[in-house]
């Protein structure tokens, strides 16, 4: 809720003042890896950003506890950020809501429903066939690899987990047997 806050702050302020040096552009400077999540240029970006943000919070929130969102989701906002800006001016919280997907579709798919599945491949075909036919002024290059790497770094934070869970759990059997 908080987010959601900060980027009705954000979108307020830009009315009155210009914060595009906080997006990202062809002037690049190293905060805007950053600051360009929190700036929306129209009212209806924000608005389905945050409607976004308040759907897969529960969401991870369930699946991945309150330590893995908050180092999963900044790193693949600016390793993407850093990656593909391409000079166009970037603005909103979209890869954000794309590192949660991303953490949603790691979750679902290492549980192995089938219907999920079935919902993950129709998603990322869309995704696809909206980087390729989609809108010119979207960089969807950093939406995508910003589903890709927090996709990536959820599968590790639940390898690393499961790996540690198993040695507390081989430690106490251990003990017990003495």
């Amino acid at each position: 809720m908080i987010l959601v806050f900060i980027f009705i702050l954000f979108y307020s302020l830009s009315r009155y003042y210009d914060l595009s040096d906080y997006g990202l552009s062809s002037g690049f400077r190293y905060w805007q890896l950053i600051t360009y999540n929190f700036i929306h240029l129209t009212f209806m970006h924000m608005f389905f950003n945050s409607i976004g943000y308040l759907i897969y919070k529960p969401v991870i929130a369930e699946y991945y506890g309150r330590k893995a969102p908050i180092i999963v989701i900044p790193i693949s906002v600016i390793l993407s950020s850093a990656i593909f800006c391409s000079g166009k001016p970037t603005f909103g919280a979209s890869t954000i809501i794309f590192s949660m997907i991303g953490m949603y579709l790691s979750k679902i798919w290492q549980d192995g429903h089938s219907k999920r599945q079935k919902y993950t491949i129709m998603l990322l075909i869309m995704l696809i066939m909206q980087s390729i036919f989609g809108y010119n002024v979207i960089n969807w290059k950093i939406h995508i690899s910003a589903l890709a790497i927090s996709f990536i770094l959820s599968r590790l934070c639940t390898t690393f987990t499961m790996i540690s869970r198993s040695k507390i759990s081989w430690k106490k059997t251990e003990k017990d047997t003495k």
